[in-house]
């Protein structure tokens, strides 16, 4: 049973996979085997001046409140009952590797004019495009429509020729 596994401190919307994760056996010889893949964070809530100087400086600044360094993880799992020997070793085994990325999540609250902005563009693009749309539609009906006339004029006139 892992009640809780992590690679430091908690931010409010981290779910770590192995968390409450229970596995039971009845061999006395098993290994279970998780392999993890751990990945450095940065945190940020509301302040992208502060999670912009972290990224932009030399040195690794303090913590503060809004800004927390922390790591999350992917894990893998493999499990195998094992022969009663000396030479195996039954048991529950991490293997991590730390990978050479970094992960910055920042959440920032907009304020409501930016909200009416961002819907006001969506409203108006959704109109412009549409209006293309129906402008197109109209040359494309319209040049049928002269195809169709073309051929109508073209088999009377060889018609009428004939007669």
């Amino acid at each position: 049973m892992v009640t809780e596994l992590s690679f430091g401190p908690h931010y409010p919307t981290l779910l770590n996979p192995l968390d409450k994760t229970i596995a039971t056996t009845e061999s006395h010889y098993y290994k279970y085997q998780y392999f993890l893949s751990v990945v450095p964070t940065i945190y940020s809530k509301g302040n992208q001046a502060a999670l912009d100087s972290i990224i932009y400086s030399s040195s690794r600044p303090a913590h503060s409140k809004n800004v927390i360094f922390t790591n999350q993880y992917a894990a893998t799992s493999q499990s195998a009952t094992l022969p009663e020997s000396p030479y195996y070793t039954p048991g529950i085994f991490f293997k991590y590797n730390i990978e050479p990325i970094l992960l910055l999540i920042s959440e920032e609250r907009n304020s409501f004019l930016s909200l009416l902005i961002r819907l006001v563009n969506t409203v108006s693009g959704v109109m412009v495009t549409g209006g293309w749309v129906y402008q197109l539609a109209g040359w494309v009906g319209e040049l049928v429509r002269k195809k169709r006339r073309a051929r109508s004029e073209g088999v009377l006139d060889g018609k009428l020729s004939k007669e």
